[in-house]
């Protein structure tokens, strides 16, 4: 390595799967999904994320999915009621209310979109966050949210390499019978769950890089992205992270969308996103004298740039774009 070399940063090898504005993705596990998908839908493509909000653990995400294929109603049996809330342990507090008529209606829209999302998307992207999962006591269930329920009432346990893939052997069994033909793509999070202890997150981390490799050596539709080698090994950095030092921040989440553009995108792809973030950019651009003639000219040469993307690429929807462009133009006009 050379002495002026300051980075550890290696070619990712380009995928046989690939990701087109055409193709359905759907996204299930941690925050980072979340950040991926933000970046998917800037750039117009069909992505669903987290139906059920944010989980962490591979099984209760492989559980939840199992559980959607079996069946579309939610019993009231399932929910729990804690602080005044009524809450569902497979799903994110974000669906949690007082009134449990509204809890069950939440959960059961989720579950509708869960069930379509499979059925419809080419590609099932999971990212998994941690191995530990937590029981809980009283219902004898593991549970994907404890939603701040005392830990005196949960047991936690770290998942084995053999129960992750077990697990998933079970869901993709039952995902293919309703999309025989849907890819994934598994990601391992480098957000670090310090909570659970520096060595416990590590030992975490390894197991469901072992499970993940297992599951990509058994399966040809099943591929790894490096999110995590990308923040650990060529960022490897501070600078790359929000100020709790856990999380990475956008500079990070822009450079591995850079990456995974490159792995998944073909050149077609690639060039309509940077039209794409160009529309997007004057969109958003704000200007030093908004009433002038010449911000006026702007926004009606952007607008006249949008209505021609819009014929091109009729699949993709621009009307957010041109809503802005048109307030912009007749808030300043009139002015």
């Amino acid at each position: 390595m050379s002495l002026n070399s300051f980075r550890t940063s290696w070619k990712i090898p380009h995928s046989v799967f690939t990701i087109n504005h055409a193709s359905k993705v759907l996204m299930i596990g941690s925050c980072f999904s979340e950040n991926i998908h933000k970046k998917l839908v800037l750039h117009k493509f069909n992505s669903a994320v987290n139906p059920y909000g944010i989980l962490f653990n591979p099984n209760s995400i492989f559980q939840n999915i199992n559980k959607v294929l079996q069946t579309d109603q939610t019993e009231e049996n399932e929910l729990i009621q804690h602080d005044q809330l009524w809450h569902s342990f497979d799903h994110h507090s974000s669906f949690s209310d007082p009134d449990k008529s509204i809890c069950l209606k939440h959960i059961s829209d989720s579950k509708e979109k869960l069930k379509s999302a499979i059925t419809e998307s080419k590609f099932l992207i999971l990212t998994f966050g941690t191995a530990f999962i937590y029981k809980h006591i009283e219902s004898n269930r593991f549970v994907a949210n404890c939603h701040k329920i005392p830990q005196s009432e949960f047991q936690k346990k770290l998942l084995s390499i053999s129960e992750i893939t077990k697990e998933f052997d079970k869901t993709f069994r039952q995902v293919k019978e309703v999309n025989p033909s849907i890819k994934i793509i598994l990601t391992l999070s480098p957000v670090r769950h310090w909570k659970d202890g520096v060595v416990e997150n590590q030992k975490s981390k390894a197991i469901l890089h072992l499970a993940i490799s297992e599951i990509c050596d058994r399966n040809e539709n099943a591929e790894y992205f490096p999110s995590y080698e990308i923040v650990m090994d060529d960022l490897r950095d501070y600078r790359f992270y929000n100020p709790d030092l856990l999380h990475p921040n956008q500079m990070a989440i822009d450079y591995i969308w850079e990456k995974f553009s490159q792995t998944y995108f073909n050149q077609e792809t690639l060039e309509l996103n940077t039209k794409i973030e160009q529309i997007q950019k004057s969109v958003h651009h704000r200007p030093l004298h908004p009433k002038s003639i010449k911000n006026q000219k702007f926004l009606l040469d952007l607008k006249s740039k949008i209505q021609v993307m819009q014929m091109q690429y009729p699949q993709l929807s621009f009307d957010s774009e041109m809503k802005i462009v048109d307030q912009n133009f007749n808030s300043n006009h009139k002015s």
